[in-house]
C-alpha cells in the first residue's frame, strides 16, 4: 500500500495543543501604554483575553543598544544584553508577574528573540570577538547593508551556540514564558535551531514562530540575501510567516494580480510542504 504521507518523517516538531489555530497578538510594551511598562500593559490582558487572543507575542524586552542607534529611541532589535530586561519597561519580577497574570487568564506568552545579531555595544563584542563576523579588514559587519545599528554573529562558533541556547532557556526557566518569535530566523543556521529546540522542550512544551517564509524574502531582504532552503518547520519551528500570501493578497486588491494566482501560491505551498 502506498504511504499517503511519505514525507511525514521529516517533520518531527511537537505542536502544543494550545497553539493549534491560536490567535497571536503582537505588542510593543514601550508603545502600548503611555507608561510603556510591563505593569501598565498587564492591565490590558483581561481585555485581550476576552477578544480571543491565545498567544501574546511581546516585541523585544531587552536593553536597546546606544552606539549607532537609529533614531532617538533605537530599534528593540538591537539587543544590548540577552539576560536583562529594559529597565524602562520595569524589572524581571514585573515581567514574571505579567506572565503569571497572562497564564491565570488562559493566555500564553512568547518573547521576540534576535539570535542573528546584536547592538554594536553588546558586551559580547569585547568578551568574545570571535563570535562575530568580520570583513577582510577585521571590521564587524551588519547582517544586511542598511542595518547599520547591529552586527552579525558567526554561528560556526560552538561556544556562541551554547551561549545562545542557554539564553533562550533562561527566559523559559526564569520567567516561565511559552516560546519565542524568532527574528529573521532563516539567517541563522537551521541546525542551530534544531539543536536548541529540544533544550527548550525539556523545560516545558514551547511554541516557536519563525519570522521567515521559505517562499518569499523576510525582513526587507533582497532575493539575493534570501535562502529558501532552510527547512525550519522540520525539527525546530511550529510556524513560519506567510509573507508570500500576504503580498499576493495586497497585489490582488491593488489590481496587480489575479485571483487565479492564489492557485499558483497553493501549488507552491504543497510542493514545499508535501503531505
Amino acid at each position: 500500500m502506498t504511504d499517503p504521507h511519505p514525507h511525514a518523517h521529516r517533520f518531527s516538531v511537537a505542536h502544543p495543543d494550545w497553539a493549534v489555530n491560536a490567535t497571536i497578538y503582537e505588542a510593543n510594551v514601550r508603545n502600548y501604554t503611555p507608561e510603556g511598562t510591563f505593569r501598565a500593559f498587564e492591565a490590558h490582558l483581561p481585555r485581550l483575553a476576552k477578544m480571543g487572543v491565545v498567544i501574546m507575542w511581546l516585541m523585544p524586552i531587552h536593553p536597546i543598544g546606544k552606539v549607532g542607534r537609529k533614531g532617538s529611541l533605537g530599534s528593540p532589535y538591537a539587543v544590548q544584553d540577552y539576560f536583562a530586561v529594559n529597565e524602562e519597561f520595569g524589572t524581571l519580577d514585573d515581567l514574571k508577574h505579567l506572565v503569571q497574570t497572562a497564564h491565570d487568564l488562559g493566555l500564553k506568552v512568547i518573547l521576540d528573540w534576535v539570535a542573528n545579531h546584536t547592538s554594536r555595544d553588546n558586551a559580547l563584542i569585547q568578551q568574545h570577538p570571535d563570535w562575530y563576523q568580520h570583513d577582510a579588514g577585521g571590521a564587524l559587519v551588519p547582517p544586511v547593508a542598511d542595518w547599520t545599528d547591529v552586527v552579525a554573529f558567526d554561528y560556526t562558533n560552538h561556544d556562541l551556540r551554547q551561549y545562545m541556547t542557554e539564553a533562550l532557556a533562561y527566559w523559559v526557566r526564569e520567567a516561565d514564558i511559552d516560546g519565542y518569535r524568532c527574528d529573521v530566523a532563516g539567517l541563522v543556521p537551521t541546525d542551530f535551531w534544531d539543536e536548541a529546540r529540544p533544550a527548550l522542550d525539556a523545560l516545558k512544551p514551547v511554541f516557536m514562530l519563525a519570522e521567515w517564509d521559505e517562499l518569499y524574502p523576510s525582513g526587507g531582504l533582497t532575493w539575493e540575501e534570501f535562502n529558501s532552503e532552510t527547512q525550519l518547520l522540520e525539527r525546530a519551528f511550529n510556524m513560519t510567516f506567510g509573507l508570500r500570501l500576504h503580498y499576493l493578497l495586497d497585489h490582488i486588491a491593488e489590481g496587480k494580480a489575479d485571483l487565479a494566482d492564489i492557485d499558483g501560491y497553493l501549488a507552491a505551498e504543497r510542493a514545499k510542504y508535501p503531505p
